[in-house]
């Protein structure tokens, strides 16, 4: 069966490149997550129509896949077609994933989003997290990702995607969190292959529509109720988690920072620019 769909444009030097072979690495509901060999990027998600639009997805044209795929399967990726059992996916066209950008009056609503989410299961790491991207502290921002990396089950578990929440609202915020990228460097050691490719993506700050919902509405003055509730329709737990990531990296840019040149001191030499949520621009 050959069928025509809409790829992410971040996936276009893979789908258009030479054909490379694959392997399916993981089977839900609504989507079969595929690796290819050779350089990143080389994870594509093929997902229905309704399905959630992570920032490496295939949209087909179907409100179901295909029968039989199985994780193992063997598959190709390349000139323009996905190949995998008997479907042939033609990317004929392309999505941009969305990478929302918040203004920094948008702290101002950081208690407001707590207040309407729980707190993380999470707590001792997540404040930890909080605690050095308010303090500029890339070492210890660092040590708390690297806790996090893996923390929970499923493809996604709840501690990588507390931790895609606050980088895309860091970078939202037009900042980097230094240290919190290293440690997502090593998630492949850590954490499942698709949470990893996610959070990569989540360092550039990509997500998935709902999270950019979300995240534009604290931009404005709209109400949060419906956004939120929408990405908490994400998932088990992924919409609630990304949700507490937001409101982590919020109040993280809310609180005082130490002087410069305390950070410099707890950050080691050459480790590069700070990896606290906001910096004073």
């Amino acid at each position: 069966m050959t069928v025509s769909a809409v790829a992410s444009s971040v996936l276009a030097p893979l789908v258009d490149g030479v054909e490379r072979p694959a392997r399916v690495v993981g089977v839900l509901g609504s989507a079969v997550y595929l690796r290819a060999g050779g350089p990143r990027p080389n994870v594509v998600a093929l997902v229905t129509r309704d399905a959630v639009r992570v920032p490496n997805a295939v949209i087909l044209p179907g409100a179901a896949l295909p029968c039989g795929l199985q994780a193992g399967a063997k598959a190709t990726v390349g000139a323009g077609t996905v190949r995998v059992g008997g479907l042939v996916v033609e990317c004929a066209r392309r999505w941009s994933p969305p990478r929302p950008r918040l203004p920094d009056a948008a702290v101002a609503r950081a208690e407001e989003l707590a207040s309407l989410v729980a707190a993380p299961h999470l707590a001792a790491p997540a404040r930890e997290l909080r605690s050095a991207l308010a303090t500029g502290d890339d070492t210890a921002a660092e040590a708390a990702a690297f806790s996090l990396l893996g923390l929970g089950p499923g493809l996604t578990p709840s501690g990588d995607d507390l931790l895609a929440g606050a980088l895309v609202t860091v970078r939202a915020l037009g900042d980097t969190a230094t240290g919190v990228e290293r440690a997502i460097a090593h998630a492949d050691r850590r954490t499942p292959l698709v949470s990893a490719e996610l959070l990569r993506y989540a360092a550039q700050g990509l997500c998935i529509p709902q999270l950019a919902d979300l995240i534009d509405a604290l931009g404005s003055h709209l109400s949060l109720r419906a956004p939120l509730a929408s990405l908490l329709a994400v998932g088990h737990h992924s919409g609630g988690d990304l949700a507490r990531g937001v409101a982590l990296a919020l109040a993280a840019a809310q609180s005082p920072r130490p002087p410069a040149d305390a950070r410099a001191r707890r950050s080691p030499v050459g480790a590069g620019s700070s990896g606290g949520a906001r910096s004073r621009r």
